[in-house]
């Protein structure tokens, strides 16, 4: 099933983005004690900050830059001293479902 982890993640995070007290509210059916108005605007700096980003709203949810993954591990490895390895050997977006999948919702 091609894209069944990223589906799994993306759905429920773009309602999320669509419904951020949906989310919370859901997120009670987990943990119960749950404050729904603190877990909310916790939740919406989140998704602002960390998951609504310019490169999010250009290529779509589990994009990976790979220059900057390149450059990564280059420095990783470097700190470490060992090769880095290709980006191919760590990542590929053959798995990933289609871009209007994977879009933020409007």
């Amino acid at each position: 099933m091609q894209g069944g982890v990223s589906r799994a993640f993306n759905e429920p995070l773009q309602l999320s983005i669509v419904q951020p007290e949906a989310a919370i509210t859901a997120l009670r059916q987990l943990a119960p004690r749950a404050d729904v108005a603190l877990e909310t605007a916790r939740l919406r700096p989140t998704l602002a900050q960390l998951i609504i980003t310019p490169t999010v709203r250009r290529h779509g949810l589990a994009h990976v830059d790979r220059e900057r993954l390149a450059s990564n591990m280059a420095d990783v490895a470097a700190a470490l001293k060992l090769p880095a390895p290709a980006t191919g050997a760590v990542y590929t977006d053959a798995l990933l479902p289609p871009l209007a999948l994977r879009q933020l919702p409007r």
